[in-house]
């Protein structure tokens, strides 16, 4: 009962956008709030950064033609986690500092009025507006986390051949998945049902993309996105990743809420 009345209220207008978010939501672990956990929380989302941003020049420095691997949807969907994990590590950041200036006001108070004050001035920081670097971090998070998916399940299913197995090839066709459910199993960052639209834009910008490619240069990305040959068979591919889009956000969502239950259940756990 609980599941379907979170399904019922996700279909509002304050859900489209960025409104009924906290700032602890988009820059906090999801089952502990200790300054401990926040600092690892943030060294995980630096450190992620880091190897994505690494993989990502390594991985263009090692192409055959420089800027050729910008041309596949697989670099497309790194470079989102890239940005993704860009914004989460400056959230996090923003956020364990204005966290700790707040705690340092409380303390540094005895009086019982005042401390009750700045406690109210503690939770007033994360019911504040997000940040406009927040809200970018979330439209990436909306992308970067279906988009590993898919990248991942359609190469190794489909496009895989034996051919040889490179740090390169595992790092955007592995990692970068296993980066991003860690991010969703750890971090408070909740999936909006009425945000499928966000995923669904970058998904019909590559396949406009693929399509100015060919018209301009004669390039075929990909054999199944042959928009020279067979265009019937291409559109049918772009609308159907359109749809996996779609039907992964609901799944998404059914994920983050029920780890959003159990991380409740556990904080009540705790504080018995």
């Amino acid at each position: 009962m609980a599941c379907l009345e979170a399904f019922k209220a996700e279909f509002t207008r304050r859900k489209v956008f960025f409104q009924d978010a906290t700032q602890r939501e988009l820059s906090a672990p999801r089952f502990c709030s200790h300054q401990g956990w926040i600092l690892g929380h943030t060294f995980f989302r630096v450190s992620a950064f880091l190897l994505s941003l690494i993989t990502t020049i390594v991985d263009d420095a090692t192409a055959d033609t420089y800027g050729l691997s910008y041309i596949y949807l697989t670099t497309w969907s790194f470079l989102s986690l890239t940005i993704y994990f860009l914004f989460a590590s400056i959230s996090s950041v923003y956020y364990l500092c204005t966290q700790r200036a707040a705690r340092r006001k409380l303390h540094a108070d005895s009086s019982e009025t005042a401390s009750q004050e700045n406690s109210e001035t503690v939770q007033g920081i994360e019911e504040t507006p997000l940040p406009w670097f927040m809200k970018i971090q979330w439209i990436f998070y909306n992308i970067a986390l279906p988009s590993s998916g898919l990248v991942t399940v359609t190469y190794w299913g489909v496009f895989y051949s034996d051919q040889d197995i490179t740090y390169n090839n595992i790092a955007v066709h592995v990692i970068n998945f296993v980066l991003m459910v860690t991010e969703q199993y750890i971090s408070s960052v909740n999936t909006r049902i009425l945000h499928f639209y966000q995923p669904v834009i970058f998904g019909l910008s590559y396949a406009c993309f693929t399509i100015i490619l060919w018209r301009v240069a004669g390039t075929i990305v990909y054999p199944v996105i042959d928009w020279e040959n067979t265009p019937g068979l291409a559109a049918i591919f772009v609308l159907g990743i359109v749809f996996v889009y779609i039907i992964a956000q609901f799944i998404l969502f059914l994920i983050s809420y029920g780890l959003t239950v159990c991380s409740r259940k556990y904080n009540l756990i705790e504080r018995d």
